[in-house]
């Protein structure tokens, strides 16, 4: 995962390179160390502590294997949090009667799977991923710190914008306790089209043309 940079002869969208299998971990107010659906137990995971103003941003994420994903940022709305300091998934953020964000933003153009971590049946918490191409969905559980979990795994792509959102929260308590995000392929950088690198040496062509001519008239005295 990267942050989207400036191409070669400012073609936008074309981004540093990223890995398949990039994993990125993120947790809630808690201590929770160890594997989730997918990862092992010496995973890292980025520590998102919230605030009283219902809103946070962590600049310094990092990937499972504590290499920092450059450029990459993770943003959260909530109307409450909950904090517990045991190795569980227990503390959390939530919204009530209402609609909440989270948002990556700086990953690469590729397709991912997310995996939303609840202690609620899944059929209580609202998702949804916004401005996604394409989205599948599925359910499963898993036990942390010897409570069991639910979470929701999103299978979706993200464009050259670098940005996956999604929005949570509907009627009743919709609480989320961590997320993993994986990379699980990665799309190459745009590559000019046939038709436009024959335009490209066309005018390269006419421009070196006109240099010569200039040049060869400024020598003879014809140009000032």
């Amino acid at each position: 995962m990267a942050v989207l940079v400036m191409g070669a002869m400012g073609l936008s969208g074309q981004r540093a390179e990223a890995d398949t299998g990039d994993l990125i971990n993120i947790k809630f107010n808690t201590g929770y160390t160890g594997s989730g659906a997918i990862g092992t137990s010496t995973d890292t995971w980025n520590t998102v502590y919230q605030t009283d103003d219902a809103g946070s941003t962590k600049t310094n994420i990092k990937l499972a294997t504590s290499t920092v994903a450059s450029g990459v940022e993770f943003s959260s709305t909530w109307t409450g949090t909950t904090t517990d300091t045991r190795d569980t998934f227990a503390s959390n953020i939530y919204t009530e009667n209402a609609s909440s964000t989270i948002t990556f933003t700086g990953l690469s153009a590729g397709d991912y799977t997310l995996y939303v971590y609840t202690p609620n049946d899944v059929g209580d918490l609202t998702l949804s991923l916004r401005d996604a191409p394409t989205y599948t969905t599925g359910y499963g559980t898993i036990p942390a710190g010897g409570t069991d979990y639910d979470y929701v795994v999103w299978t979706t792509t993200v464009g050259s914008d670098g940005i996956l959102t999604m929005d949570y929260g509907g009627d009743g308590k919709d609480i989320i306790n961590g997320i993993q995000l994986l990379q699980t392929t990665d799309f190459p950088a745009p590559v000019p089209e046939p038709a436009s690198m024959v335009l490209l040496g066309v005018g390269g062509g006419f421009v070196a043309w006109r240099l010569r001519r200039r040049k060869a008239l400024e020598e003879a005295g014809s140009i000032a």
